[in-house]
């Protein structure tokens, strides 16, 4: 049904921290059944964090893909909090070679399934073999950390992956940590829309890998629900491929999702459920 995938170009901005952390805020929306599926090259990191086996997973699914209608949850296991997660293998050589012979069928799959598909892509080149995963995707977030290098490099390979996609890929930066710039300096200077800024915050990030419990949601917990309310909306239009008009904050037809300012949060797995007053970008210029 729809697929939200998730990608860096550089450096390790934290995607996994934020595909789990916003697939958690999808529980809490009006998304159909959201599931996170881990789709990186570099291979699977969640279930260690967790201390859980990897199948089945995602070696599991691509076998059952030559079969009639697998279903998706067959594969995924539970996280403590409930989240629903398709591991991939830990080795970056076995899940390369699933993703470079399954990545078609694959996203095929994905898209026709009815859940609300959180893809963690990790780290991506124009030559990505996630190239059919992410032509099929509702919506693509670019995590990055607000440094010109890094947008600059982003920005390039945002432009090679569309040279050969046979239409515009709805792409959106998610940046990570303070951010000099205003929304209206960086769209003008690298051309996509800001989805969201998240915060550095690194007592979240463990709570979400499964290292400690917070007793309060975590700056980074709220910024991941605003960012999974944000994407509920935008499935909520008639074509959810359209242009990200939600990101205007007006939109008439868009149905409130809900307050969840006095959620609880979920104390071994850290995935919040609450709202997010997200800081807005420094004034600055882009030089």
């Amino acid at each position: 049904m729809t697929v939200i995938s998730l990608i860096s170009c550089s450096g390790a901005p934290g995607v996994t921290t934020i595909a789990l952390s916003t697939a958690a805020g999808l529980t809490a929306t009006d998304a159909d059944e959201p599931v996170m599926v881990e789709l990186a090259s570099s291979g699977g990191v969640v279930a260690s964090q967790y201390g859980l086996p990897t199948e089945p997973g995602l070696t599991s699914l691509a076998l059952a893909l030559g079969n009639e209608n697998p279903e998706l949850l067959a594969h995924a296991q539970e996280l403590p909090g409930g989240l629903p997660v398709v591991f991939a293998p830990p080795s970056s050589s076995k899940t390369g070679k699933l993703l470079a012979a399954k990545a078609l069928p694959l996203s095929h799959y994905l898209q026709e399934t009815t859940a609300t598909v959180l893809a963690d892509c990790g780290r991506v080149t124009a030559g990505t073999p996630l190239r059919p995963v992410l032509e099929r995707s509702s919506l693509i977030g670019l995590v990055v950390r607000p440094s010109r290098e890094n947008f600059h490099l982003a920005a390039t390979t945002s432009v090679e992956l569309n040279e050969a996609a046979s239409e515009p890929l709805p792409m959106g930066w998610v940046v990570v940590g303070h951010c000099p710039w205003s929304h209206d300096e960086i769209v003008g200077r690298y051309g996509l829309p800001v989805l969201s800024l998240i915060p550095d915050d690194r007592l979240g990030a463990e709570a979400v890998a499964g290292l400690r419990r917070l007793r309060r949601r975590s700056p980074l917990a709220r910024s991941a629900q605003s960012f999974a309310d944000d994407i509920a909306k935008h499935l909520r239009v008639t074509s959810p491929s359209a242009p990200l008009g939600y990101l205007d904050r007006a939109e008439a037809d868009a149905t409130p999702s809900g307050d969840h300012t006095d959620g609880p949060e979920d104390e071994h797995t850290g995935l919040a459920q609450g709202a997010n007053g997200s800081d807005p970008a420094r004034e600055a210029t882009i030089r």
